[in-house]
């Protein structure tokens, strides 16, 4: 690893794991393509599935800080919300 990418990794952690994320993804679709078009379909079916598999984490996560952030604040306050079918939601599909 270069000194630069290390820097970014502890930098911006974040940020650094979705580049190295797309990376990877791209260097498996050249070796994907490399071996033909039915290679090239299952590599972007599996990173299609590992896609949704990591929003439904990045869905989890976000609602388990929330959680926390409501746990740990001394006073909440919850608002319900309507869309144009008029019926209140706080917040749930």
């Amino acid at each position: 690893m270069e000194v630069n990418e290390n820097v970014f990794k502890y930098s911006n952690p974040l940020v650094w794991l979705i580049a190295e994320g797309a990376e990877k993804a791209t260097e498996s679709m050249t070796l994907a393509s490399d071996k033909g078009l039915s290679e090239l379909k299952l590599e972007a079916e599996k990173q299609n599935i590992q896609m949704l598999f990591a929003q439904e984490q990045a869905k989890f996560e976000q609602e388990l800080a929330i959680a926390r952030r409501i746990d740990n604040a001394e006073e909440v306050e919850i608002e319900e919300f309507y869309e144009l079918s008029a019926s209140g939601k706080a917040g749930l599909v």
